[in-house]
């Protein structure tokens, strides 16, 4: 059975590939304008400045264009994620260093990227799945690089509820939430620190000098 929320087919020119990329970019900007649910079809091919049979060339319906967004996004944060959590990058800093220097490249990345927390913080798990993925699996890494002896499903839980973490804080940061965007980075840090050291307790682990 086919996918629905797969695209019809891949843009194989450049035309095609610069119509795919018109179509995306409009329904960043209506996603992040009106949310996903009011957002349509109709609404983003006239954003896009295209005509709706165009748009439906490449993409079956909403959530389709949803998830190619969410693949765009993830394969535009690789690049990211090895600058600020590959084994190479973080050796030798402490770990609230190498939070802090991922959650700035973080914001940046929303910054440049109207719908990303939106995308981040959705509810549409079958859509973002990939992307929710990918940030989960690049934070394992991180976890069993620095932690070698923790086991690798206790690890893998740790990995998930540390995004869950940093998707909590985030929703009740920016207006009209109680929390600036700095402040919201400092607690995240603080709650994250104090979750990792209460798994390594828990499993009776060697603190590291910075957990300790």
């Amino acid at each position: 059975m086919n996918d629905p929320t797969t695209m019809r087919r891949s843009p194989k020119q450049l035309r095609s590939q610069q119509r795919v990329d018109d179509i995306l970019d409009a329904a960043a900007r209506l996603f992040r304008e009106v949310g996903y649910e009011a957002a349509t079809t109709n609404a983003i091919a006239g954003q896009a400045q295209v005509p709706i049979g165009s748009l439906y060339q490449f993409f079956p319906n909403k959530e389709s264009i949803l998830k190619a967004l969410a693949q765009r996004y993830t394969d535009q944060m690789r690049d990211l994620h090895a600058r600020t959590l590959s084994p190479t990058a973080t050796e030798g800093l402490p770990l609230a260093q190498v939070i802090g220097g991922y959650l700035q490249a973080m914001g940046e990345f929303e910054a440049a990227h109207v719908a990303f927390r939106l995308l981040f913080l959705s509810a549409e798990q079958t859509q973002t799945h990939e992307m929710q993925a990918e940030i989960i699996q690049r934070v394992d890494d991180l976890l069993a690089a620095r932690f070698p002896l923790l086991r690798p499903e206790r690890r893998r839980q740790a990995a998930s509820a540390s995004v869950g973490i940093v998707k909590g804080l985030m929703i009740i940061s920016g207006e009209p939430a109680t929390l600036s965007a700095e402040q919201s980075g400092d607690e995240i840090i603080t709650a994250l620190l104090g979750y990792i050291r209460a798994v390594l307790v828990q499993e009776a682990l060697p603190l590291p000098p910075d957990l300790a």
